[in-house]
């Protein structure tokens, strides 16, 4: 059952600094800052943007695609440090 939306954009900045906001569903009107204030001239490392179901339902499957996430940034990392190391040895 689609009830309720959540939406977070997530920006990680170099300086290790984190920027959280809930969005409207389309992204056009912010909610509410659940870190503190955007760090407009930091750097973005990393910028994400999730959206799902308010409710038990939508934050398991957020949950999930979390993990697929977090699995193929270690593969790929893993993968990273291989090719160095036989870079190095090469």
């Amino acid at each position: 059952m689609r009830g309720e939306r959540m939406r977070l954009v997530i920006e990680k900045y170099y300086d290790g600094g984190t920027y959280v906001a809930e969005t409207s569903d389309d992204g056009g009107r912010l909610i509410k800052d659940l870190s503190g204030p955007r760090q407009p001239d930091d750097s973005v490392a990393i910028f994400m943007e999730v959206a799902c179901d308010n409710n038990a339902q939508g934050m398991d499957k957020l949950l999930s695609a979390l993990e697929w996430v977090t699995d193929e940034a270690k593969r790929r990392k893993k993968e990273y440090a291989e090719k160095k190391r036989q870079r190095a040895a090469s």
